[in-house]
């Protein structure tokens, strides 16, 4: 399918209701609304089209956006493009869609402590799930990689950007679930920090607490 067949069948699976929703999770006005089960049928007709994916994103559009992270081949994206659209995020769904792309590249691991250190709201929330992803799979990583970062977030958190801190609070979760070391450091600067709260806008979301949460998870190693 070429780009402008797509982006008319997303206008016509919009809804105003789901506009409404999205526009209440900061969407913005560039969206159709289309449902994630109706981009998860078009994800079965265009699997494997790449660059109608590339071309998807670049409209801006958050369905096509969604869309475009369902249908990339992470393989084929340049670090280059990656980092521009990474700059140019405006929404932290679409940024949450766009970690589990980046982290199929090789080079995505270059720049987990530049993004982490951006001031940028979506950009530092991508760098701290990116965290989050390592945490979870990648075995092969030491603890005094992720301490870093636990250090980091016991200073910045409170003074970070609203979904930037969000994504940092995440991050001190599954860093305090990976093992026993962790564990008891994660506890620690959750203590320090105390419950972070998340403005998220006129929706009934609830922040969490990370301390509660490290508590009552389940270590993955001990």
């Amino acid at each position: 399918m070429k780009l402008k067949d797509v982006m008319k069948e997303l206008e016509l699976l919009g809804t105003a209701q789901n506009r409404k929703i999205y526009k209440r999770h900061g969407a913005g006005d560039n969206m159709f609304g289309v449902s994630f089960a109706n981009l998860n049928k078009l994800k079965k007709k265009l699997k494997g089209e790449h660059d109608l994916g590339v071309e998807l994103w670049e409209t801006g559009n958050v369905d096509a956006q969604s869309l475009a992270t369902m249908i990339m081949d992470p393989a084929k994206l340049k670090a280059k493009l990656v980092e521009k659209w990474v700059n140019n995020l405006q929404y932290y769904m679409t940024a949450d869609l766009l970690v589990q792309v980046i982290r199929g590249t090789d080079f995505y691991s270059k720049y987990i402590d530049k993004w982490t250190k951006s001031k940028k709201e979506y950009v530092k929330r991508l760098g701290y799930h990116l965290v989050s992803q390592e945490a979870r799979h990648n075995e092969e990583l030491n603890d005094k990689f992720f301490e870093k970062y636990l250090s980091t977030i016991g200073k910045e958190i409170q003074s970070s950007p609203n979904r930037a801190k969000e994504g940092m609070n995440t991050a001190l979760v599954v860093i305090g679930l990976r093992n026993s070391k962790l564990n008891k450091k994660a506890l620690e600067v959750a203590k320090k920090v105390g419950k972070i709260e998340i403005d998220h806008g006129e929706t009934s979301c609830k922040s969490y607490s990370a301390l509660d949460s490290i508590k009552k998870g389940k270590l993955v190693r001990k």
